[in-house]
C-alpha cells in the first residue's frame, strides 16, 4: 500500500507515502485530514514524507488539490527528494489554495517548517 503510515499529534498529521499514489490513496489521505481537521480545536497542518514516491496519478493530484480546501487544514509540508516527485508536489501546490503547499528537500526541513508554522518550536518529530 502506498500510504504506509498516518499519525496525528499536536495539530500535525504525518503521512508517509511510497511508490505509486493512486486515487484511493489520495482519498484515504483526504479523509484522514478531514477527520482530524473537524475534531481539532485549532488549525492543523500535515507533514508528508514523499521521499520514496515514484508516481502520483492525475486523479490523486486532483484529490490532493481539493484537500487543500478542507476547513481548519492550513498547510502541507511535503518532503520529496527526486526531481519528478518535487515537480509534482510543486504543481499540486500551484493548483492548491494559495500558501497551502510547501516542498522541502528533506523530512527534517518539512518538520521544522510545520513546528514553526504551528508555534511548536522544540517539539519532537
Amino acid at each position: 500500500m502506498p500510504i504506509t503510515k498516518m499519525t496525528f499529534e499536536n495539530g500535525i498529521a504525518f503521512v508517509r507515502e511510497e511508490g505509486r499514489i493512486e486515487k484511493a490513496d489520495a482519498k484515504q489521505f483526504a479523509e484522514f485530514i478531514m477527520h482530524h481537521a473537524a475534531h481539532h480545536p485549532t488549525p492543523i497542518g500535515c507533514v508528508v514524507d514523499a521521499m520514496n514516491v515514484k508516481f502520483i496519478s492525475i486523479d490523486a493530484r486532483k484529490i490532493f488539490v481539493r484537500a487543500s480546501t478542507i476547513h481548519n487544514f492550513t498547510f502541507s509540508a511535503i518532503a520529496a527528494k527526486d526531481v519528478v516527485s518535487r515537480q509534482t508536489a510543486r504543481i499540486i501546490g500551484h493548483m492548491a489554495q494559495d500558501g497551502h503547499t510547501y516542498t522541502f528537500a528533506t523530512l527534517d526541513d518539512a518538520w521544522a517548517f510545520a513546528h514553526e508554522r504551528l508555534g511548536l518550536a522544540g517539539a519532537g518529530s
